[in-house]
């Protein structure tokens, strides 16, 4: 396996992989926020998202940046990513996963000429009232500083009880070598502040511009989305699939990994 990363625009870091002439970008979740993507396991993040990549084609990972200032927002992040697309690589197609998906509906509704299609994995356009009570409860741990409660607060989250007390410990086991790969106190503040803010719910406006072609996928348990917002984000983007797992939490890619890739790959390929 091969790959090479870096920073694009001299803040933005990046993971690339793969071979071929189509492109795949994903705008990684929540997690990229919290950790820094230089320090953290880059073997992981590609574990994550290869399996939604089909034969001959180059996929880059983004994530956020590391020392993001009080302002940092969405539409800064999408303007970026549509530098670093429009000047680096090209009309791509775009994946958003959890709170990546904020600013790929943003990316595909102002920038349609760089989308080619555009997926949104376990993410819609604002948070179910439970995932905005989530977020409050991560932001209220990052001002406190409590980052142990922080992680488990976004890692347990799996439908499965014995996954959920696996994660517990895996966690415990390895408290220091994740705290170490977080980003600063003021970087994760700002981030969730910054971004986790009420400018989410202008993302509403930007589905009925969108004209690439696009899958949404969800779980009827997701623990940050919920199904009316999944159904409400593919019904307001015209021609878009939705594709709800029964009874699947936001650990949907992880539990159900095959079916899940089976489904992006097929609608990826498939012209």
């Amino acid at each position: 396996m091969t790959w090479e990363t870096g920073l694009f625009l001299h803040k933005i870091p990046y993971i690339k992989g793969g071979a071929g002439p189509r492109t795949m970008v994903f705008f990684y979740g929540g997690s990229a926020l919290l950790t820094s993507l230089t320090k953290s396991s880059i073997k992981n993040y590609l574990n994550a998202v290869r399996q939604y990549v089909p034969q001959g084609y180059t996929y880059y990972i983004f994530g956020y940046e590391e020392q993001p200032a009080k302002d940092y927002s969405l539409n800064q992040i999408t303007d970026d990513f549509a530098r670093i697309i429009k000047t680096e690589i090209g009309t791509a197609i775009i994946v958003g996963i959890s709170f990546g998906g904020f600013v790929a509906i943003r990316f595909a509704a102002k920038y349609p000429e760089l989308t080619e299609k555009l997926v949104l994995l376990i993410t819609a356009h604002r948070f179910s009232a439970n995932g905005e009570r989530k977020v409050n409860r991560m932001l209220e741990l990052a001002k406190q500083e409590n980052f142990y409660a922080l992680i488990k607060e976004y890692s347990l989250l799996f439908r499965r009880p014995w996954l959920n007390l696996l994660a517990r410990f895996f966690i415990w086991k390895n408290k220091e070598d994740i705290l170490r790969g977080l980003k600063s106190s003021d970087a994760i503040i700002n981030s969730l502040t910054g971004i986790f803010s009420e400018d989410v719910r202008r993302n509403f406006a930007c589905l009925n511009v969108i004209q690439a072609k696009t899958l949404v996928i969800g779980g009827t348990l997701d623990q940050f989305f919920g199904i009316d917002e999944f159904k409400a984000t593919a019904d307001a983007i015209k021609g878009a699939k939705l594709q709800i797992f029964k009874n699947e939490t936001h650990m949907l890619p992880l539990e159900r990994k095959s079916d899940v890739s089976k489904l992006v790959k097929e609608f990826v390929a498939n012209t």
